[in-house]
């Protein structure tokens, strides 16, 4: 089960499962990208921490884990502050200027298949507790697996040219008819 407002909002992010989202209450407001897409992410190393509760002040603190481990996770914020705008448009240009993510509103006693490895971006209705429930189930780890794996090794992200990233675009096009 899933509760949140509307200051839920989740980073991109993709999970290794399938899943399908049942909204009780509320609307949830997805953003999504497939697999193939994972050049425009731009995925970096974050150290690795978790929330722990001090009894004596009663409240969070954010701890590095010990010892240093690292987790991949994206950098775009699709939704920056007017403040961060600009920084964002110009660190992540292939986001920002590339194709526009699927956009995909779930009303109550809707349910959104979202399958693995595709990113989201999840965010609640203003003004009204959003209710919803998750069922994951694994996925399986196949040729669509191996592709975004040879996805993520290419780096395409790191071509800056016009005419390579169109090559590299058209070949993924290519390829992700032959996969899907």
């Amino acid at each position: 089960m899933w509760i949140g407002n509307h200051l839920s909002a989740t980073s991109f992010q993709k999970e290794h499962s399938e899943n399908l989202c049942a909204v009780v209450t509320g609307r949830r407001h997805f953003l999504l990208l497939p697999p193939t897409d994972v050049h425009l992410m731009d995925i970096r190393d974050y150290p690795s921490a978790q929330y722990s509760y001090s009894h004596d002040t009663g409240e969070f603190t954010l701890e590095l884990e010990k010892p240093d481990r690292y987790v991949p996770w994206c950098s775009v914020n699709p939704y920056p502050s007017p403040e961060d705008r600009d920084k964002q448009l110009s660190n992540f240009p292939l986001y920002f200027d590339g194709p526009k993510p699927f956009h995909c509103t779930l009303n109550p006693g809707e349910i959104l298949y979202l399958p693995s490895m595709w990113f989201h971006h999840v965010r609640q209705t203003p003004d009204k507790c959003t209710t919803a429930v998750n069922y994951w189930y694994d996925m399986q780890y196949d040729i669509k697996y191996a592709y975004f794996n040879f996805l993520q090794s290419i780096h395409c992200l790191s071509i800056k040219t016009p005419t390579l990233l169109r090559e590299c675009a058209r070949i993924q096009i290519l390829i992700h008819r032959h996969v899907v």
